[in-house]
């Protein structure tokens, strides 16, 4: 089947959504569709339609919408600040764990990284060149004159023109001992922050692509740890981790909650959590995964 819907204006898109029962004033909504767009927007008025129809349920207005819309933007304003420090974090800690024991520019070799495979390290080592080609920064341009050679090129630079995915890609290929001295700096075992750093990547891409959060169902969950009597903080008096298979953001980000207080940049997280749920009374909070609990999590509480 080929998709054939012609584009509308937006006085048209207007009209379509006030005839499926939207209780709004025609030029706001015209307004709203130039600011926000029809399509983005449809995520947010999505759980207000009828059962398998398009039409809006009975009552259903603009500014219900709106203020889920308003609430999400500010939601992955506050993750996106907060994710920005542990990312900056993790990427120095897997950096200097690898240059002690294979100096500045051991990456380069393959058998540095006893968990990636050969073709793996050759097309990680590709996206370093091409970024070190293409990078105008005052930094890398000093090093082409002085240096010249990419050869020369020590990680501790190379990690600052990579993404977070590099980053984690650059752990998953190290050695079990390597992986150890990296996440006994935040108390879990190296199985737990894998698991836990890729569920990152997706938060990080969503927040840095502007997408929708407070709802969504997220591709992968982060693992839970494996004994409750040795990670209580994580089953009572609040349970992190979703048992209906549905992966949600509140186990995500209480990740995030925890390993920002690991690098003792969690300062103000939970207050701005507390402040935005409270601002927002509206938001079915339940549909993010946050018990009705939340606030006495351990995690959270301290």
């Amino acid at each position: 089947m080929r998709y054939n819907k012609a584009p509308k204006s937006y006085g048209e898109l207007a009209d379509i959504l006030i005839s499926r029962g939207l209780h709004a004033d025609k030029l706001s909504l015209v307004e709203v569709l130039e600011r926000i767009s029809y399509y983005r927007l449809s995520g947010y008025w999505y759980p207000f339609r009828k059962k398998d129809s398009d039409l809006f349920l009975e009552g259903t207005n603009l500014d219900e919408i709106l203020m889920r819309y308003e609430f999400d933007r500010e939601l992955r304003r506050m993750v996106f600040s907060n994710l920005d420090s542990v990312e900056i974090a993790i990427r120095n800690r897997i950096m200097h764990t690898h240059v002690m024991a294979y100096t500045a520019t051991g990456y380069k070799n393959h058998r540095t990284f006893k968990s990636m495979h050969y073709s793996q390290h050759a097309s990680m080592m590709s996206k370093f060149y091409n970024e070190y080609l293409r990078s105008k920064s005052k930094f890398v341009s000093h090093f082409k004159v002085k240096y010249g050679l990419f050869d020369d090129f020590p990680l501790w630079m190379a990690c600052e023109l990579t993404s977070f995915g590099s980053t984690v890609k650059l752990f998953q290929g190290m050695s079990r001992q390597q992986k150890l001295k990296v996440s006994n700096n935040f108390s879990i075992s190296e199985i737990l922050l894998e698991s836990w750093l890729v569920c990152l990547i997706d938060l990080r891409n969503l927040c840095a692509h502007h997408n929708r959060l407070w709802n969504r169902r997220f591709g992968k969950s982060p693992k839970r740890p494996g004994s409750q009597s040795k990670y209580p903080d994580w089953y009572t008096p609040v349970q992190v981790f979703q048992t209906d298979g549905n992966a949600r953001l509140f186990p995500i980000i209480t990740v995030l909650k925890f390993l920002s207080g690991k690098i003792g940049c969690n300062e103000g997280f939970a207050e701005d959590m507390h402040t935005l749920i409270r601002k927002y009374p509206g938001i079915p909070i339940e549909q993010m995964g946050f018990p009705d609990n939340w606030q006495k999590c351990p995690v959270w509480s301290r």
